[in-house]
C-alpha cells in the first residue's frame, strides 16, 4: 500500500511533514515534492521539511538504486526550504549507510540532520529556526537529538 502525505506539522509551525509509509514509487515522491514546494510558497515563510519513513519504507529499494533519484529530488529543492530533517527511527546501518552517501554523492545536502522521532525533528526544528514547537500534546522527547552533517 503506498502512502505519502504531505502536511504542516501540528506542533511546529515551520516544519513540513512528508510521511511515507510502506511501498512507494519515485514518481509520488516526485508529485508530493511538488506539493511540498506549493505549499512552502503558499506559506511565504522559511520551513524545514521533515522525511518521516516508516521502517519499511527506508528499506525499499537498495541503495545503488536511490542515488540518481535522490539528486532530482534535491534538483527540485525549494529555496524557503532551510533545513531537512531525515526520521531514521533505530539508526540502521542501512538508514545511515543510505543518508551518508547521499551526502557524500549530493554535497549540498550539509543542512540534513538526523532525528530519531517527530519529537526530535521538532527540538532540531526549534533549535536551528528559533521557533519553537507548540507544546500541548505531550512531552518533547528527553533525549537530545540526534544531528550530523552540521
Amino acid at each position: 500500500m503506498i502512502g505519502i502525505s504531505v502536511l504542516w506539522d501540528e506542533r511546529a509551525d515551520n516544519m513540513l511533514r512528508m510521511d511515507i509509509s510502506g511501498t512507494w514509487l519515485w514518481q509520488e515522491v516526485y508529485d508530493a515534492h511538488r506539493q511540498a514546494w506549493d505549499m512552502v510558497e503558499q506559506a511565504g515563510r522559511p520551513a524545514t521539511l521533515v522525511y518521516n519513513l516508516d521502517l519499511f519504507a527506508w528499506h525499499q529499494y537498495p541503495i545503488h538504486n536511490v542515488i540518481v533519484p535522490m539528486h532530482n529530488v534535491y534538483k527540485m529543492h525549494h529555496p524557503q526550504v532551510v533545513r531537512v530533517i531525515a526520521i531514521t527511527g533505530n539508526q540502521s546501518i542501512y538508514v545511515r549507510t543510505l543518508v551518508h552517501m547521499f551526502v557524500r554523492y549530493i554535497p549540498q545536502l550539509h543542512q540534513l540532520s538526523l532525528a530519531r522521532d517527530l519529537n526530535d525533528a521538532r527540538q532540531i526544528t526549534t533549535q536551528f529556526t528559533g521557533v519553537p514547537a507548540k507544546r500541548g500534546t505531550g512531552p518533547l522527547s528527553p533525549h537530545p537529538p540526534t544531528i550530523a552533517f552540521n
